[in-house]
């Protein structure tokens, strides 16, 4: 998406559009759009050529519950906002130094803006890493595999690894000689 900057007038430019799976390549991710990407923002210039962006983004995707492996739908929302200022001309010497100021700014050349890498980017940082179908899910048994949500398994609770037996007597050994003092 391109914003053309004669467009931006002095109340503002306000867009909305929508982002579908090709205009995206998401073919290797770990979930799958269940709807078009809708994103909606504002632009306001200010200053020398300076463009301020606010807006929001929204979609639902299909993943897996990263506890009992359940297929589930996942909203994804983000707001955000993003200053533009006009590229600076860079010095002769070869090396720029930006300002803290200038940290903060995405810079564009010409007449236009364009904003597909950086709404990419706040859809993937607002895609969940570990997506939950609720927040109290129990998952799966790591012995049997059954669904601790719906049933109980019937594996012993107290399959230790063996490495670990030694360690089991030490707190009552540390108690005894205590309680001999």
């Amino acid at each position: 998406m391109e914003i053309q900057l004669e467009k931006i007038l002095s109340e503002g430019l306000h867009i909305s559009y929508e982002v579908t799976l090709p205009e995206w390549d998401l073919t290797e991710k770990d979930f799958v759009l269940l709807n078009p990407i809708q994103i909606q923002l504002d632009a306001h210039k200010h200053g020398q050529g300076e463009v301020y962006l606010t807006g929001e983004l929204s979609t639902t995707i299909q993943s897996e519950c990263v506890r009992c492996l359940k297929v589930i739908a996942c909203p994804v929302y983000s707001d955000f906002h993003f200053e533009y200022a006009p590229q600076p001309e860079a010095s002769s010497g070869g090396e720029d130094v930006l300002s803290e100021e200038m940290l903060d700014l995405n810079f564009y050349v010409g007449a236009q803006i364009n904003i597909d890498e950086e709404m990419k980017g706040q859809f993937f940082l607002s895609v969940p890493l570990n997506p939950l179908c609720r927040l109290d899910c129990r998952g799966l048994c790591p012995h049997c595999g059954e669904d601790l949500n719906e049933t109980a398994c019937q594996c012993h609770a107290e399959l230790s690894d063996p490495r670990w037996a030694i360690l089991k007597n030490f707190n009552n050994k540390e108690t005894d000689a205590k309680s001999k003092t």
